[in-house]
């Protein structure tokens, strides 16, 4: 059996990818990931779709590019004969369709990360990519909030690496919230897309003690955030910029806070990030915006602070701090995470089906 994976961006982009990759590995199965190297650089995939694209040049050449992406994916699927096909992301699965539904009838596999502008448009197409899959995935429940109903889905997670419960440990000196700390660190880590959310952040802590504002990672965003930082005087900030994933743990060690505060449109509001996950993992509590998904999820295990960003976002960190109980803070990651062990556990399922191993 031989299967296609197919992706919109560069394979660093896709973290989540290596779920499926490990699963395809073990089983020793023939695949090909087919990506788009919109940064054009050299990357170890099988099939690389060599184009730039960026978000500047308007919702026209956008188009474009996507149509350029789907003939090429379209032209490598016909001359390769795979049996079966993973898609990711709205947009080129939803160009693809028409191609999907007659030769890979619910042998396709659709994985939704994130919302797309395109389902304003394309919303009938889209219910028919769904109800035609083998399956879809979602990384967040909190999708079903705009997606169509359908007994489709399945929920895996955003996390690029196997989780378990037995890797749970603070790293950070903040976590106990010692008084006498000279600090408290609130780290952004990871790719910068939300300006309002960085920045509401930003002015909420400028220049106040005992807090230390840094931002770790790159992104369209990173850039316009450091000049606003420089505009505005804010000298409490620290730019580390991009890093290398076993960097990671290092990076965070005296992180007393993982900043994982969006802004509210409904992709924000329905999402789970990768910070979310990383702040379980390490034992760093993380701080939401209410009316989230992620803040539903905050709440209900108990990870860490959730703030109305209409109301002082310091006095509630205070106020968190000065209740926090590491005991139950533990307690609540080593809950969430068996939970989601437990989905991944679904997944492979899912796919031992989809391969026909099961």
């Amino acid at each position: 059996m031989k299967i296609a994976l197919i992706i919109s961006g560069n394979l660093f982009m896709a973290p989540y990818l290596e779920l499926y990759l490990n699963f395809l590995n073990k089983s020793n199965l023939e695949y090909d990931v087919i990506s788009w190297n919109r940064k054009l650089i050299n990357e170890p995939v099988s099939i690389s779709y060599n184009s730039s694209q960026t978000d500047k040049k308007g919702y026209v050449f956008r188009l474009y590019s996507y149509l350029g992406y789907r003939k090429f994916v379209i032209d490598n699927l016909r001359k390769n004969n795979y049996d079966k096909v993973y898609v990711s992301t709205i947009a080129i699965a939803v160009l693809l369709y028409p191609y999907l539904k007659k030769n890979y009838y619910q042998r396709y596999l659709f994985d939704i990360r994130d919302y797309s502008i395109i389902l304003k448009f394309t919303s009938k197409i889209f219910k028919r990519l769904v109800d035609n899959s083998a399956a879809t995935v979602i990384s967040s429940a909190g999708f079903r909030l705009w997606l169509p109903r359908s007994s489709k889905y399945i929920v895996t997670h955003n996390f690029p690496f196997k989780i378990s419960a037995r890797k749970i440990q603070s790293f950070s000196n903040g976590n106990d919230f010692d008084q006498n700390s000279d600090a408290l660190e609130i780290a952004t880590i990871g790719s910068f897309r939300d300006y309002n959310a960085c920045k509401t952040i930003m002015n909420a802590f400028k220049n106040c003690e005992p807090y230390i504002l840094n931002f770790i990672g790159s992104g369209p965003v990173y850039e316009p955030l450091r000049q606003y930082a420089a505009k505005n005087k804010i000298q409490n900030i620290l730019f580390y910029g991009q890093y290398n994933k076993e960097e990671e743990i290092d990076l965070l060690k005296n992180a007393s806070f993982i900043n994982n505060f969006t802004s509210n449109d409904l992709n924000s509001r329905t999402l789970v990030t990768n910070r979310f996950y990383l702040s379980a993992v390490l034992g760093i509590p993380m701080i939401v915006r209410s009316g989230t998904h992620q803040a539903s999820i905050c709440a209900e295990y108990n990870l860490g602070c959730i703030v109305q960003p209409e109301k002082d976002i310091k006095v509630q960190l205070v106020n968190y701090v000065n209740s926090f109980n590491k005991a139950d803070f533990k307690a609540g990651c080593t809950r969430f995470l068996n939970e989601v062990e437990n989905d991944i556990a679904n997944l492979e399922t899912l796919m031992l089906n989809f391969v026909e191993l099961s």
